[in-house]
């Protein structure tokens, strides 16, 4: 499964990067003068193709991506709130095209997908960590099942737009392999168990109960966990150094079936059990096989979907109203 504590830039690390990026974006669609008018909930401040997108649908997103970026509860910089605003339009307008070639090429998800794939989605999860689940993303129940229809329904686009369409051979494999022989080798690693709390209290009584040794850690995931591994007995497979976030290097100096300290990231609060560990050494190729392909893969399908996205946004008519645009805090 996709892990979500992979260590990489966030929006905010790489501001302006993303800042000129959008910008980029924006500069190349039909413009409007910037003047000062009276704006509500109901002004369009992006039309794409016939749909237009309000400012309360703007809003809206820019709330999402606050909490996202753990960012809902503390003032933001102008720098913070701009990349805000140029990141709600990208999803927007992106949103709004991905659905456009979805109805175009008439897939679907039916009832029982729908249901068996929220159903493997939110197994493990107790009823509490689920509603607290819930409540960090700050959706409805009926919201968040729509948008995990809708993120079914984008991979299979994707799937059938992009990723079919892209391969790679064996003779690239061994090419790569002998050109970065160096990059394949295993660090050490580590297998540990996690549980993520909102609060320092439920890290504490957590904690208290795993000393007294009446409680299992895998149990104590199901009852108190918030993370999305909480699905799978809150393990989050094999990793190393530098993989995940810089605070839970930590856990490479715990023994095999040893527990950490509570650690506090922006996040919440974590515990680890670690399962097992794996000394480093150098892979062969058949070993790195798997590790070669996925990463050309990647490369590939991201050069290919960078292509596909711009050649969607040249084939729409995007107009943004910035006078509207300008006016949203």
């Amino acid at each position: 499964m996709q892990n979500k504590w992979n260590r990489k830039i966030s929006g905010f690390d790489a501001g302006w990067m993303l800042s000129i990026l959008l910008l980029v974006f924006l500069m190349a669609c039909e413009s409007n003068a910037v003047e000062d008018v009276t704006i509500s909930d109901s002004s369009p401040v992006v039309k794409i193709n016939s749909k237009v997108i309000t400012v309360g649908d703007f809003k809206k997103q820019i709330k999402e991506l606050r909490k996202k970026f753990h960012l809902h509860n503390k003032e933001t910089s102008l720098e913070e709130k701009y990349v805000l605003k140029l990141q709600a339009m990208n999803e927007l307008v992106k949103n709004e095209l991905f659905s456009r070639e979805i109805a175009n090429a008439g897939l679907s998800v039916t009832s029982d997908e729908l249901k068996q794939e929220i159903h493997e989605a939110i197994n493990g999860f107790s009823e509490k960590a689920f509603a607290d689940y819930m409540e960090l993303t700050g959706r409805s129940l009926k919201e968040w099942e729509n948008n995990f229809k809708f993120n079914l329904l984008t991979n299979k686009l994707i799937l059938l737009r992009v990723n079919s369409k892209v391969m790679v051979d064996d003779e690239q494999l061994h090419s790569y392999f002998e050109s970065h022989a160096d990059e394949f080798a295993t660090k050490e690693q580590v297998r540990a168990l996690h549980i993520m709390v909102k609060t320092e209290k439920e890290a504490r009584e957590i904690q208290d109960k795993l000393k007294s040794k009446k409680n299992k850690f895998a149990d104590l995931v199901r009852d108190y966990s918030v993370a999305p591994e909480g699905a799978y007995g809150g393990d989050l497979g094999y990793f190393s150094v530098g993989q995940m976030l810089e605070e839970f290097d930590s856990v490479f100096k715990l023994k095999e079936g040893q527990t950490s300290e509570i650690i506090k990231t922006p996040y919440g609060y974590h515990l680890f059990k670690v399962v097992d560990k794996k000394e480093g050494r150098k892979m062969t190729f058949e070993e790195s096989r798997t590790m070669i392909s996925n990463r050309l893969l990647q490369e590939k399908q991201d050069a290919a979907f960078n292509k596909w996205l711009n050649e969607l946004k040249g084939q729409a008519k995007i107009q943004i109203i910035h006078e509207t645009f300008a006016q949203i805090s």
